[in-house]
């Protein structure tokens, strides 16, 4: 087991290993950036050499000069992680951790972990990206919720874009979110509609609670509220 410091800065998370940060992401599936490895928990993982300069110098140059690289699910995926982000540090380990909360189920198909998710008493299947800002449900459901103006976005592979968003009512395990929730592009959406997917909840589940993350056991954990 071992204790690691979280920064969250304009609104994405990163996990600080050695003295560097990484960009924490579900929605990743590799582990890629500046540095060959990284060691976390007295394991080594290999690093992949960095895909595109452009991605992690915009995350140098608009949060913080120590950003290495992405964290993604080829190395997050193996461990389990219990994240206390208003304090600010993650527990990490290669055993099984354990949190008191409501056990949501999430389920691996075709990419990042899904998480099943209702609104007004609809289901719908989201993957959880903690590289996600905002949430995206692509339902016109959210336009009948409370407006809360455009927001800009950024994805390494769509570039900018905006959409206009909704303070959602978001039912997750029984416990209500109010989200911000907006529409992905066409791009964007695609190819999780054709494999199922309407949506992306991002980190803003974990912002006033302690939220456990274990993949292997196919499991999230929403603990108490901070």
């Amino acid at each position: 087991m071992q204790i690691l410091k979280l920064q969250f800065l304009n609104g994405l998370i990163f996990v600080e290993i050695c003295g560097n940060l990484w960009f924490l992401d579900t929605g990743a599936p590799f582990t890629f950036g500046y540095r060959p490895h990284l060691d976390i928990d007295g394991r080594s993982f290999s690093v992949q050499p960095r895909q595109n300069d452009r991605i992690i110098d915009s995350l140098i140059r608009n949060h913080d000069a120590r950003v290495v690289g992405f964290l993604g699910n080829n190395v997050i995926n193996l461990l389990d992680f219990i994240f206390h982000l208003p304090k600010n540090f993650c527990i990490v380990s290669q055993k099984e951790l354990q949190l008191e909360g409501q056990a949501v189920p999430i389920t691996k198909r075709h990419g990042p972990y899904r998480l099943n998710v209702t609104i007004k008493e609809r289901q719908f299947t989201t993957i959880f990206d903690t590289g996600a800002e905002i949430n995206y449900i692509q339902d016109d459901i959210i336009r009948e919720f409370e407006p809360m103006g455009r927001f800009d976005d950024f994805n390494p592979f769509l570039g900018h874009f905006h959409s206009e968003t909704y303070r959602v009512e978001v039912w997750i395990g029984g416990i209500l979110f109010p989200l911000r929730c907006g529409f992905l592009p066409e791009a964007g959406i695609r190819p999780f509609l054709r494999v199922g997917v309407q949506g992306v909840i991002g980190n803003a589940i974990m912002h006033h609670r302690v939220v456990g993350y274990f993949p292997r056991r196919n499991l999230l954990v929403l603990g108490e509220e901070c």
